[in-house]
């Protein structure tokens, strides 16, 4: 399997290139390579959205994580050195700061459609802390 990484122009008109070239049919598994997520935002779903659902179930913030990771967030990705797609949780260690954003909304729309619970947004959290 050919990995390309494509920080510039020329290096996207030489993978269209290089995909013109090869027989169909073929398959093309894209990504999008982000800045991991930061501290603060980690610290949002952690301290924040986990904690408020621990508190109510009284379940820790581990296993409030692992429970809905296993839930809501399956990714379907290649299996790494092989030519099948594999599914597997997402780990929280490999989210962008877009990842981190849209879970933390998965998260906090959960816990008021299940637990009728608020999850404060991150500018509402960050204000009361102050």
């Amino acid at each position: 399997m050919n990995h390309f990484v494509i920080n510039m122009n020329s290096e996207q008109d030489k993978l269209i290139e290089h995909l013109k070239s090869i027989e169909k049919p073929y398959s093309i598994f894209v990504q999008r390579i982000l800045p991991k997520a930061s501290t603060q935002q980690m610290r949002y779903l952690w301290g924040c959205c986990y904690k408020i659902i621990a508190d109510h179930t009284g379940h820790s913030t581990l296993e409030v994580h692992r429970a809905l990771m296993q839930e809501y967030n399956l990714v379907d990705e290649p299996a790494k050195g092989q030519d099948f797609w594999e599914l597997k949780i997402k780990s929280a260690s490999t989210f962008s700061t877009v990842d981190i954003t849209e879970w933390a909304d998965i998260v906090a729309a959960w816990a008021f459609n299940e637990l009728e619970i608020h999850i404060p947004s991150p500018n509402e959290y960050w204000i009361n802390e102050k």
